[in-house]
């Protein structure tokens, strides 16, 4: 699989990925959710609990970076198979064989999509539980007994999902909620008991921890999380002070997913058409046509495009007003291609319509994409972005335990746990600390992340030398400088 291929090497290390890996390790260890000897509630505790469980006992005493790079694969696989279920939820869209073939190809190639499913991020699970429910739902029932069980059975795989990460309720339970109340297909048969299922599920969490008396330290980790997803508090993400901008950030990276922003500009656009297209049509006025702009006798098209305009519009309240973070925008890439080929496939089936056909359209920006992202991952495999292991295997050869090591940003603390680590980030603390090693990621101070300041490095190098020193992408320069000489 595509996302399995160079996992270890291709993508660096990331901060989420070390701390995930400490809530798993907890969990495989029986210790519980915890995290530095504390309860975590800042997430749900679906993906720490079901990958601990899995790899029960298998990963302790391992450095954090360890057990985040063992359980990598988890996150690919995962990915695949949110495309694969991508591939079958477009089966039923279209009958053409062809379209949900090139759309998954492009989707497996996808740089963007590949960069988080190879990383132990929650992103993956969270995905494909919500894939599998959108599959449960676009198919209309055929009994009463069978749409109870489809209805329970999406509401499990949604109600998974938001105990993976609570803001993908709002594009499961939200739209749900929504077609319930306009009775869009499939219908109130199937969609109540999907919302009493993901109801009574996240409720019987809640009741677990009023039993252990833990539901106050919830209540004050979500108070916390919910003024950050809404806007009210910027401590990380594009729009947080001193972080970097979104256009900043889209500009640096267009090389790279240059398919994907292509794919996004493109349903964007599309959503808007099918959404203005049903509140027009006369002919197919509906309370489910008006919010969908899809005829409402096609339960598949209308779940879809419901997906795709939730993500959207939770895409588009982060940018403008919420925490903004990069990982918001992989809610929506899956959803954007069952949105393109609705419009696609609707205009084809219209032949007597006149004026051009936006199948050809569709063809030529599937073809686009397809190439754009078959030529990143290429490019983005051939290269190296494994700075901190390159350390590591530096540091276990060279460097004595417990020698004192100065560290810049967050993750390489969790890289270096047999070494005594600080945050010294001045001359003046340097030498009151006696360190003995200052490791500086550039890119990293360059860009406001961390607590060193930009010139912090050329004062380093003044009274250091250099004895490891690597060029990778996401880090850019990683320097470690020997400085007892002016510190001791």
């Amino acid at each position: 699989m595509a996302r399995l291929l160079g996992i270890s090497r291709t993508y660096e290390l990331f901060l989420d990925e070390v701390t995930y890996a400490a809530l798993t390790q907890s969990v495989s260890e029986g210790r519980g959710v915890l995290l530095h000897g504390e309860l975590f509630f800042l997430h749900p505790p679906g993906w720490f609990v079901s990958t601990g469980l899995a790899f029960r006992g298998q990963l302790a005493d391992e450095r954090l970076d360890q057990v985040a790079m063992a359980l990598r694969p988890v996150n690919a696989v995962l990915g695949s198979i949110t495309v694969a279920l991508t591939v079958l939820v477009l089966r039923r869209l279209t009958d053409r064989k062809a379209i949900p073939l090139l759309i998954g190809v492009a989707l497996a190639l996808d740089p963007f999509l590949v960069k988080f499913d190879s990383r132990f991020l929650l992103e993956s699970q969270a995905m494909v539980l919500t894939t599998g429910a959108v599959l449960v739902l676009a198919r209309a029932p055929r009994s009463s007994q069978g749409a109870r069980r489809q209805g329970i059975a999406a509401g499990v795989l949604m109600a998974g999902a938001i105990l993976t990460k609570e803001p993908y309720a709002l594009i499961t339970a939200l739209p749900v909620a929504v077609m319930a109340l306009v009775g869009a297909p499939p219908g109130r048969r199937v969609l109540v008991p999907a919302m009493v299922t993901t109801v009574a599920v996240y409720a019987t969490y809640l009741g677990s921890l009023a039993a252990r008396d833990e539901l106050s330290l919830w209540w004050t980790a979500k108070t916390s999380g919910f003024s950050r997803l809404i806007g009210v508090s910027q401590e990380t993400g594009f729009n947080a002070p001193g972080s970097p901008s979104l256009a900043s950030r889209i500009t640096e990276l267009v090389e790279q997913f240059a398919g994907t922003y292509l794919l996004l500009a493109a349903g964007g656009v599309t959503l808007g058409v099918l959404v203005v297209r049903g509140w027009a049509s006369a002919r197919y006025w509906s309370r489910s046509t008006v919010l969908l702009g899809v005829r409402a006798a096609e339960p598949a098209r209308v779940v879809a495009v419901a997906w795709a305009a939730s993500s959207y519009t939770y895409v588009a309240y982060a940018v403008l007003l919420g925490t903004l973070e990069e990982q918001a925008f992989y809610m929506v890439v899956a959803p954007t291609a069952l949105c393109l080929c609705v419009i696609a496939t609707t205009r084809t089936s219209a032949s007597r319509t006149s004026g051009p056909n936006p199948a050809r359209a569709f063809a030529v920006l599937l073809t686009a994409m397809v190439v754009a992202n078959g030529l990143s991952w290429v490019v983005l495999h051939q290269r190296t972005d494994d700075g901190y292991a390159q350390l590591r295997d530096f540091l276990d050869d060279e460097v004595p335990d417990g020698s004192r090591i100065s560290v810049t940003e967050e993750t390489a603390q969790f890289t270096l746990p047999d070494y005594d680590v600080g945050n010294w980030t001045s001359l003046a603390e340097l030498r009151e600390n006696q360190v003995q090693y200052v490791l500086v990621a550039e890119a990293l101070v360059q860009r406001g992340y961390g607590s060193a300041r930009p010139g912090f490095l050329a004062d380093v190098e003044r009274i250091g030398d250099p004895v490891f020193e690597r060029e990778v992408p996401t880090l850019g320069r990683l320097v470690l400088l020997d400085v007892q000489g002016a510190t001791r």
